[in-house]
């Protein structure tokens, strides 16, 4: 038998994304002339790269800024997309002339938004626990370790631990540049630097 850490970046905010979310209240507070005049353009202009850590600061930036002049479940589905829609369609020889993933995220997001009012942090984790895990991460985890006898436990999944961590709020589950603040200062002194530092992967 083996233990998986499965559940502790969609319960306690890991990946990058939440910390859009999490700069998102901020960000607005700026006046709108200011972000849509000076921000957006500055930032536009600058250079950006995924494979060049000089340049990932932008290339994250500018994704945020597309993010801000979204939807809620549009933000949600492009902070999360690989690919776009419209990259999808260019590369696809028979696309689809409708965006199924985000009609399903925007359908989600109407079914669960009165559980979390107001925590838009919490509805993504909310959802990616019900939505992503199952339907990826814990499915691809368990048919490899049965195809070779391998029992794997997801501690951080006990319902009990689930229901407690959705009782907390979303924003005290990150630090300002850091996700799973909670999971990290828990086990500071039981884990070495290396996996309490922040390798989260907007």
């Amino acid at each position: 038998m083996a233990l998986s850490g499965d559940g502790g970046d969609e319960l306690f905010a890991g990946y990058r994304m939440y910390l859009g979310e999490y700069w998102a209240k901020y960000f607005v507070r700026i006046p709108g002339a200011l972000r849509k005049y000076m921000i957006a353009p500055l930032v536009q202009s600058l250079p950006d790269a995924r494979d060049k850590p000089s340049l990932e600061l932008t290339r994250r930036a500018k994704k945020f800024l597309r993010g801000m002049s979204l939807s809620f479940p549009e933000r949600f589905c492009g902070w999360r997309e690989i690919f776009p829609f419209a990259t999808r369609q260019r590369l696809l020889r028979c696309p689809p002339d409708r965006n199924f993933y985000l009609e399903l995220i925007r359908q989600a997001v109407a079914n669960n938004e009165e559980l979390f009012a107001g925590d838009g942090i919490n509805l993504m984790l909310y959802l990616d626990v019900k939505g992503l895990l199952p339907g990826d991460m814990l499915a691809k985890v368990d048919r490899m370790s049965m195809a070779h006898s391998l029992e794997v436990r997801v501690p951080f999944l006990d319902y009990t631990l689930v229901q407690y961590v959705f009782s907390l709020k979303g924003s005290a589950k990150l630090g300002a540049w850091k996700g799973k603040r909670i999971l990290l200062e828990t086990f500071k002194d039981l884990l070495p630097l290396f996996f309490t530092t922040d390798r989260s992967g907007i």
